[in-house]
């Protein structure tokens, strides 16, 4: 009976040890060497995307939207994983963060442009098209003319509250024009940086308190593109 049951602890143990070893390749990051900007006390390094993710996707089930008391309930198909949550966003403001497959949005008067991605734990954004819900969900008459399904918007990802260990940002551009020389400038406490949309990126040198970000979208001439979600104006972002 005592070796049943100590065969038993170890086959548990092993499992343990084995779901955790999992969940942490899942958030492993990757720097690329030699892609670094520094600026001040501040180095942007790109990250490096995994080949393959256990999930990959987010499908929509079904999207209930309440005028009355302006809620939106949006359910996905998927499960996720232990390491995986959603991220979502209205209007490109506060990101938020769902460990479930079903989401209670609160929405506005006028334009609600709903942004749900497949995200890793340590906030990393899935890079596959097939894993964003992007859908304009209008309440009342105040609906604004610069919100269209042909316009050009920069989403950011990048929450309020971030570890200093792990402050990583990244972006979802919708309707860049083929071939554009569009980029995104962020500015860390008047530093600037000017990077490519389609990657990602940790900030290292993040002290603990709060810190000015924004972020923009640039075309080549170093202008910003004209759009209501390309400026961010300046977030105030609490690194722990």
């Amino acid at each position: 009976m005592k070796l049943l049951l100590s065969s038993l602890i170890f086959a548990l143990f092993l499992f343990s040890c084995s779901g955790s070893s999992s969940n942490e390749e899942e958030l492993k990051v990757e720097l690329v060497e030699g892609v670094t900007q520094t600026k001040g006390p501040f180095q942007l390094a790109q990250v490096k995307y995994k080949e393959q993710y256990e999930l990959a996707q987010l499908t929509l089930k079904n999207a209930q939207l309440n005028e009355d008391d302006q809620t939106l309930i949006l359910r996905f198909n998927e499960e996720l994983p232990e390491a995986y949550e959603i991220r979502y966003t209205v209007n490109n403001g506060q990101l938020k963060r769902s460990r479930s497959s079903e989401l209670k949005v609160e929405l506005l008067e006028g334009n609600n442009v709903v942004l749900a991605f497949l995200a890793l734990s340590n906030g990393l954004r899935i890079p596959n098209p097939k894993a964003v819900y992007l859908e304009n969900y209008s309440i009342g008459l105040n609906e604004s003319n610069e919100v269209t399904k042909t316009g050009v918007h920069l989403f950011h990802n990048l929450s309020n509250t971030v570890d200093s260990a792990a402050f990583y940002l990244d972006f979802y551009a919708e309707n860049v024009p083929e071939g554009s020389n569009y980029f995104a400038r962020i500015l860390a406490n008047g530093n600037t940086f000017n990077v490519p949309l389609d990657k990602a990126y940790k900030l290292n040198g993040m002290t603990k308190e709060y810190h000015n970000l924004r972020i923009q979208l640039v075309d080549g001439a170093g202008a910003v593109v004209n759009g209501p979600f390309n400026d961010t104006g300046v977030i105030s972002v609490e690194v722990e």
